[in-house]
């Protein structure tokens, strides 16, 4: 049998491999967040000069049957070139190891395939108890106990040491724009009450407020409706809107507030009364009939007037 000592069976070489998270350790992930997998292929003859992997190379990120990663880019075509997948973790993963398969050929086609079973982890290496330790069951802001030591939230030990400081919550308002009487801090039954404020994080905020406690008004009322609830940056403000009922028994309206980062760590906040239900009359203020416009004192009303804006009573 005669063979050609010129041809080319050797398949190329895989070199150079990583799968890194953009999260805030490389190796280290957690749901909504993607990996990098970069590497390298070397042959000694020639390679592929497509933009674009061939058809017949397989690459994939995860376990079976996840998402195939999407290409991002190969360095220019000679006998060694880079090349670039990202791929998103799932919302709620069912595994807590991640890794990669990679079969390529060169451009004889020979093929060679590297696998890894697990490059990264979900989860949070903890600096302070040396525990590692990975949850992919706490993706919900819900409180497990996986020992008697450590306790996770969203697959975070709470020791951790990286992120251990609670947001900031402030600019907080709330108040009346005056689709019934027009008074910021002043309401009756049935107006519409507008809730403000701002949460601020060093490291990361949540990409949704589900498991926050967002309330207006006492203990067992409607919840307020969100207008504006941004999904990004470390530093958003929230818009909710809130009606009063149409016979209330009480006659102050307040809000409570307690928000998390992505890390679990929570600031709660209250205000018992912001907003003052009742109408402008001759003592300023009338609880005994709330759905029902009291006549008025003109020099009281500009007094009350000068004290909310801060200017002299115009009598």
């Amino acid at each position: 049998m005669c063979t050609d000592d010129d041809a080319d069976t050797i398949p190329a070489f895989i070199q150079s491999i990583s799968l890194v998270s953009d999260g805030p350790s490389t190796s280290l992930t957690r749901p909504g967040l993607n990996v990098t997998l970069t590497f390298t292929i070397s042959d000694e003859t020639d390679l592929t000069s497509a933009s674009q992997p061939p058809p017949s190379w397989t690459v994939t990120i995860g376990p079976e049957g996840s998402a195939p990663p999407v290409f991002i880019s190969a360095s220019t075509p000679s006998t060694s070139r880079s090349f670039v997948y990202r791929w998103t973790v799932p919302t709620a993963p069912q595994f807590t190891g991640i890794g990669y398969f990679i079969n390529i050929s060169d451009a004889a086609g020979n093929f060679r395939s590297v696998a890894v079973s697990a490059a990264i982890n979900i989860g949070m290496d903890c600096e302070r108890c040396s525990a590692r330790m990975f949850c992919s069951l706490c993706s919900l802001n819900q409180i497990r106990s996986h020992s008697p030591v450590h306790v996770f939230i969203a697959g975070f030990c709470l020791c951790h040491g990286s992120d251990i400081t609670p947001p900031i919550v402030f600019s907080t308002s709330l108040t009346n724009p005056g689709n019934v009487i027009n008074f910021p801090f002043v309401a009756r039954n049935n107006s519409l009450l507008t809730l403000t404020f701002q949460v601020s994080d060093d490291v990361d905020l949540p990409v949704t407020t589900a498991g926050w406690t967002i309330s207006v008004g006492p203990e067992g009322s409607a919840a307020p409706t969100p207008v504006t609830v941004p999904t990004t940056g470390t530093n958003r403000q929230y818009v909710y809107r809130w009606t009063v009922p149409a016979n209330p028994s009480y006659t102050s309206v307040g809000y409570t507030l307690n928000v998390s980062d992505s890390a679990g760590n929570w600031k709660f906040f209250s205000v018992a009364s912001a907003i003052t239900l009742g109408e402008l009359g001759y003592n300023l203020i009338c609880f005994s009939a709330l759905s029902v416009r009291l006549l008025y004192n003109p020099f009281v009303y500009h007094a009350f007037l000068a004290v909310s804006s801060n200017i002299e009573p115009s009598l």
